[in-house]
Formats: structure tokens, C-alpha cells, sequence
């Protein structure tokens, strides 16, 4: 979907107006894939702003954070 963290991802509103365009068009597979891209976009955005915006994080926290992403990448229960 996007490039590896830092290399000009794309806002979420791209991938908006991607399946905006799909859904008005009938093109539902088209709509499918902007669908899951916007959501990854959004939690993305989310996640650098979370990190940012935040004083720096315990080990124990980077580790809990670390953990998380894991099983969410792995398909397991968060």
C-alpha cells in the first residue's frame, strides 16, 4: 500500500477520495482496496501523531507498543 515510514506517505483524504470515486463508478473491487488502504492510512497518521506528539516513551511502553503492533501484523489478538 505505501512506502516504508517517513518516504511521503499519503494522506488518508487520498485514499478518501479513491474510494469516493470507486463506489460512485460501481468499481466495488476498486472501492475494497481504497477502503483497507484509508484505514491503514488513518492508523498510520495516527500512530506518528501519537509518537510525536508525546514525551519520550519507557522501555516499558516501546516494549507494550512493540507487542501490539506485532500481533496486529501477525493477525493475532491485540
Amino acid at each position: 500500500m505505501s512506502p516504508t515510514p517517513g518516504q511521503g506517505l499519503k494522506p488518508w483524504t487520498h485514499y478518501r477520495a479513491r474510494l469516493a470515486y470507486a463506489v460512485q463508478h460501481g468499481q466495488h473491487e476498486k472501492a475494497e482496496q481504497a477502503r483497507r488502504d484509508m484505514n491503514a492510512a488513518r492508523r498510520e497518521a495516527l500512530v506518528a501523531q501519537a509518537i510525536t506528539a508525546n514525551t519520550p516513551l519507557t522501555a516499558d511502553q516501546v516494549e507494550r507498543l512493540t507487542a501490539l503492533l506485532s500481533a496486529a501484523t501477525a493477525g493475532g489478538d491485540v
